[in-house]
Order: C-alpha cells, then sequence, then structure tokens
C-alpha cells in the first residue's frame, strides 16, 4: 500500500509516536488532577448527584432541568476522563500496574475501553454544546470558548 504521508505522522515512526502519545498522557494527567482538585471545592454546585436525575425527570422548571443536565454531563466527562487516564496507564505498564490491569479484565476489554473513551468524550462534548446553544445560543458559547 502508499505509506502514511509524513504530514500526518507523529514523530516519523511507530516508537517515536508512542512517546509522543505517553508524553501528553502526562501533560493530560496534570490537566485532569488540576480539574478535580478545583472541582472538588465547588463539588456541590459544579458536580451531578442524585437529586439531579429526579431534577431532570420531575421538575417543570426548565432552568432547573438544563443545569442539572449541565452538571451531569460535567461529571460524566470527568469519570470519561478519569477512566481514559486509568486503562491508558493500564497499557503503559501492564506488569508494573498487574492490579490495575486486572480491574478491567482481559488486554482486549482494557484496549476497547480505552479507545471507547473517545468517541464517549467527543459524544458528551456534542451534548454540551447543543445544550448550551439551547440555552444561550451562539453568545454563550463565545463566552464559554473566549
Amino acid at each position: 500500500g502508499d505509506p502514511i504521508p509524513s504530514l500526518l505522522t507523529l514523530g516519523g515512526w511507530l516508537a517515536a509516536g508512542r512517546w509522543w502519545h505517553f508524553g501528553f498522557m502526562g501533560i493530560f494527567a496534570l490537566v485532569l488532577g488540576s480539574w478535580l482538585l478545583v472541582l472538588w471545592k465547588w463539588r456541590r454546585e459544579r458536580l451531578g448527584r442524585g437529586g439531579d436525575l429526579g431534577a431532570i425527570r420531575a421538575s417543570a422548571n426548565p432552568r432547573k432541568r438544563n443545569y442539572a443536565l449541565h452538571k451531569l454531563l460535567y461529571t460524566l466527562m470527568l469519570v470519561v476522563l478519569s477512566l481514559a487516564l486509568l486503562t491508558g496507564l493500564a497499557m503503559y505498564k501492564p506488569a508494573t500496574l498487574w492490579w490495575l490491569s486486572g480491574w478491567f479484565g482481559s488486554w482486549q476489554q482494557l484496549r476497547v475501553l480505552h479507545f471507547a473513551t473517545i468517541p464517549a468524550m467527543a459524544l458528551l462534548v456534542l451534548c454540551h454544546v447543543l445544550l448550551s446553544l439551547k440555552l444561550g445560543g451562539l453568545r454563550l458559547l463565545r463566552a464559554i470558548s473566549w
């Protein structure tokens, strides 16, 4: 077959691409850890709880339902990102972190779960953007991203 254009590759060969992946994993872990520490302080206002599911189903107030949906989306995002990090670590050092690899079953289950975090996160971000557009239109979306 035709070779992959060098513009689309990272590192030029498999091992270099792997090291780029692990390098970004360290940055990802620091950012995720920072978010978890920051959100721990505001967990009652920002993270979903059991009462939010009831608010989504039973509340007649649309603002309360939308706020509860946002909180659940943020919470699910943190769960999915944490799962991506844990499964990535388990795949990175399966012999050293055997107890972590064991949580996820077989090697194939671990790989599928790690790769499934990408479309899951994309779906959550899409839901978040659509909910933001519904609530505040482009003005709110610009305020979030700029």
